[in-house]
């Protein structure tokens, strides 16, 4: 699936996903596409963000995402694939600690 919208009720919070896709391992691949000028690598903030996709999904469908990875692709058209490796929860912890600064 490309350009998913997920919407995650028990959290507040939604997004799009770029892409939800089976790789040759049979594994439930969640990426995230982002451009960079200066070719510079994942952002923990691109983490977080795929962190909180993964969670949305799982709420709401039966497979839950095996990985996540972000591809970061440079203006002159090169891409490399990083894996996300945070604990997707860490993103609830961040979203809390947010809205308790708006309060």
């Amino acid at each position: 699936e490309s350009e998913t919208v997920l919407i995650s009720l028990e959290h507040g919070f939604a997004g799009t996903c770029d892409l939800v896709w089976w790789n040759t391992n049979g594994e439930l691949v969640m990426t995230d596409l982002k451009t960079r000028k200066d070719g510079s690598g994942m952002y923990e903030t691109d983490d977080l963000q795929v962190g909180a996709y993964e969670l949305a999904w799982n709420e709401r469908h039966d497979k839950h995402i095996d990985r996540r990875s972000v591809l970061i692709v440079t203006d002159d058209g090169k891409a490399k694939e990083y894996e996300a490796t945070l604990d997707p929860r860490v993103f609830i912890d961040v979203l809390l600690a947010y809205r308790g600064l708006r309060a």
